[in-house]
C-alpha cells in the first residue's frame, strides 16, 4: 500500500488475515481526524505491521527500508500525497523492475512531463511541495532507468507489463 486513502485501503477489508504495512507516519495519519483516512479507521479488521526506514540510500531517496535484505523490495518515503506515502521498488527474478507510485501522478505522463494532479492537489494532498518534489526525483529515475516500469495507480496502461499468477493446470 502506497498510501492510506480510500481507494487504496478499501480492499485490505477483504484480506482481514493480511497485514497491512505502514510507516509511523502514515499510522498517525490514519489514527488522525483527516477525512481522506476514515475509511481506513472503519474498516475493524485491519491489522497493521509498523515498519520503519534505515539511513540507506535507495536511487536517489536518503532512508529505505529493504523487506527482505536482498533488494527485492525496497519502501522509501515519498511523503506529500499523505505524510507516510511510500514508492515501493520491487525487482524479479529475471530483473524486471518495477516503481509503485501511488497516486504521484493520475498517468505516466505524470512522471515523464512531470504533470501535477491540480484539483487532487488541492482538495488531499498533505504537501503539494513534497509531492512535486517526488514528483521531479521519479521523473530523473525514470529517465535513468528506461528499462524500470513506472506503475501509477490510476493509469491501467501502467500495469500491463505486471506478470499475473497463473494457477498451475
Amino acid at each position: 500500500m502506497t498510501h492510506s486513502h480510500w481507494d487504496h485501503i478499501s480492499g485490505a477489508a477483504d484480506l482481514p488475515e493480511v497485514p497491512v504495512w505502514i510507516p509511523p507516519a502514515e499510522r498517525s495519519f490514519v489514527q488522525g481526524e483527516d477525512f481522506t483516512t476514515a475509511p481506513a479507521r472503519s474498516i475493524k479488521s485491519l491489522h497493521f505491521e509498523e515498519y520503519r526506514f534505515d539511513a540507506r540510500p535507495y536511487l536517489g531517496f536518503a532512508e529505505s527500508h529493504d523487506v527482505y535484505g536482498d533488494g527485492t523490495v525496497v519502501i522509501v518515503p515519498a511523503p506529500g500525497r499523505t505524510p507516510g506515502s511510500v514508492i515501493v521498488f520491487v525487482t524479479l527474478p529475471d530483473n524486471k523492475r518495477y516503481a509503485f507510485i501511488g497516486d504521484l501522478a493520475w498517468q505516466l505522463e505524470g512522471v515523464t512531463e512531470q504533470e501535477e494532479r491540480p484539483l487532487t492537489q488541492r482538495l488531499a494532498d498533505a504537501g503539494p511541495r513534497l509531492v512535486r518534489e517526488n514528483l521531479a526525483h521519479m521523473a530523473t529515475i525514470s529517465a535513468r532507468y528506461p528499462e524500470m516500469t513506472i506503475v501509477v495507480a490510476h493509469d491501467p496502461r501502467s500495469f500491463a507489463s505486471i506478470p499475473t499468477l497463473v494457477p498451475k493446470p
